[in-house]
């Protein structure tokens, strides 16, 4: 029997974690490749959500500005130019001074506790939430 005050496996909180930001993210965006402009339903798995810097960033894994919604395709194409279109893009949409900031959060040693993925949970629950009733 569990104790209701044990804490959830921490790699079962960051795979939940996960579903809902990337939930956030293509509803952000208005289920709209951002490169294309293709636009797709709610429940399409067509609709990717991009990190520009790589998942394993523990920085950046769960920013805002790191990510954006791409059909298949065009995250296809992305990933293998990280240097040239995507580069582009991610400068023009957030400028260069969060460009750099974002870079030195992707390389640096961040290590999230459990609590504070619950609570990165419970917030984009939140906000996807609000997305879902405007």
């Amino acid at each position: 029997m569990k104790l209701k005050s044990e804490k959830p496996k921490r790699n079962k909180v960051i795979k939940r974690l996960d579903a809902i930001f990337s939930k956030y993210i293509r509803s952000r965006d208005k289920y709209t490749c951002q490169r294309c402009g293709a636009k797709h339903d709610k429940s399409s798995s067509g609709l990717h959500c991009s990190h520009f810097w790589h998942r394993g960033d523990m920085g950046t894994r769960w920013s805002e500005e790191n990510c954006v919604a791409l059909c298949y395709g065009c995250h296809q194409r992305w990933e293998g130019d990280k240097q040239g279109e995507y580069m582009d893009f991610m400068l023009e949409r957030i400028g260069e001074a969060r460009y750099k900031a974002l870079k030195i959060l992707a390389k640096g040693a961040v290590k999230f506790s459990v609590t504070d993925l619950l609570l990165l949970e419970q917030d984009f629950k939140k906000r996807y939430g609000n997305e879902e009733s405007t």
